[in-house]
């Protein structure tokens, strides 16, 4: 990996009130609360297909306002978050910084399928307003690269500091000192990257730099990026859960899902090492040996199959979804007490409640190069969008 700084676009003033979650993680009501603040970084992530040239019309006005500004010298962020789990105080460090893809990609590893529709919206966002808006988040295998950051801001007061989301304390560090940021580029220089969240974006800036004319070349060589290291033990790795659209009948399906799967019914939620049905009454799932057998799955990589077995499986051949449809009836949490209530609610006819994952497990599957389909990991905190926006120009 090639790490870079970058001259930054930030806020002037009132940073905790700019900030919000990754636009793909936004809920309805949280958005129109984040709308409510004139200058919240959601007016422009956000935006509706329809108003994606707006992009560029509300940056210029915030700079000319002197909402945001350029920075005057390059530099990395250091973010550190803290945050319980489990009662425990944990501490995650990480940089805000620019990844050259100018020579090639292969060195960043997607592990999730894509949607096309998303792929296509932020491309064009972002081929509209000239900028990077969110970092994409990526994780690398070093053990020493958490040390390095953790020395270089010992001692040193944060630039930034607020709280996103809600339990989540930020505090960013600016860092234009070319020595420590040479020092911090060369712990990684030679790893790989995970793509923990932003697949999306990762693909979409991969295809506008190849599309675009050599005058926009440099404007999309570079990926804007926020990277951790997978053993840091404030990197959290969760299910995505799936809710299934009311217009299917559970009952009606128990019998055919019974063809493929082992099941334990529960009245409480307690198993969170096997995927888990929730409809009025929790029904823990256990794929037959046959299952894996029909989709070559061996036994090594039981682990990481439980997506594809949902998809393949449940989603296709018991429900009889296509690709089309899978996008459509479909939706995904990784709260699962909020999926839990949208089957109480009767606004989904049942929740698909995925277990956690382990760091070694996704390791192995990006070390194999096996693509998931799409919402199969949490990573937890994700990055706020407004600690600092990329524009070339």
């Amino acid at each position: 990996m090639d790490i870079k700084s970058f001259r930054p676009l930030v806020y002037g003033n009132h940073v905790a009130e700019a900030v919000a979650p990754p636009f793909d993680t936004i809920s309805r009501y949280q958005k129109e609360d984040l709308l409510r603040t004139p200058f919240n970084i959601t007016h422009i992530t956000a935006l509706s297909r329809d108003n994606f040239k707006d992009a560029h019309k509300i940056l210029k006005k915030w700079m000319k306002e002197g909402i945001l500004k350029k920075m005057d010298r390059d530099c990395i962020i250091i973010l550190v978050q803290e945050f319980y789990a489990m009662k425990e105080k944990l501490s995650r460090i990480g940089i805000i910084s620019l990844v050259s893809i100018e020579d090639g990609w292969d060195h960043i590893k997607p592990h999730e399928n894509t949607f096309r529709w998303a792929v296509e919206d932020r491309k064009n966002l972002m081929r509209d307003c000239g900028c990077q808006l969110e970092p994409i988040f990526l994780a690398v295998a070093s053990n020493s690269y958490e040390n390095i950051l953790r020395k270089t801001i010992q001692d040193m007061p944060p630039d930034l500091e607020f709280e996103e989301p809600v339990g989540v304390k930020n505090r960013s560090y600016f860092i234009e000192d070319t020595d420590k940021i040479e020092k911090i580029a060369s712990v990684i220089k030679k790893d790989d990257a995970i793509v923990a969240d932003g697949h999306h974006r990762f693909q979409a800036i991969k295809e506008l730099l190849t599309e675009q004319g050599p005058e926009n070349r440099e404007k999309w060589s570079s990926v804007f990026a926020y990277t951790t290291s997978i053993y840091d033990r404030g990197l959290m790795i969760s299910g995505i859960h799936r809710l299934v659209s009311t217009k299917y009948n559970f009952q009606k399906s128990l019998e055919k899902i019974g063809k493929y799967f082992d099941i334990a019914v529960k009245t409480g939620y307690s198993d969170e090492d096997h995927m888990v049905i929730y409809q009025k009454k929790f029904y823990v799932i256990y794929p037959k040996d046959t299952v894996s057998r029909s989709l070559g799955i061996v036994a090594e990589d039981a682990d990481e199959s439980n997506p594809r077995i949902i998809n393949d499986i449940i989603f296709r051949e018991v429900l009889g979804m296509t690709d089309q449809s899978i996008e459509k009836d479909v939706s995904f949490t990784q709260d699962r007490l909020f999926a839990i209530s949208a089957v109480d609610n009767h606004e989904a006819e049942f929740a698909i409640l995925m277990p956690s994952w382990s760091k070694d497990t996704v390791l192995n599957l990006t070390g194999k190069g096996h693509i998931l389909p799409q919402k199969s990991t949490y990573f937890y905190p994700k990055i706020p969008s407004g600690i600092a926006l990329y524009c070339k120009d």
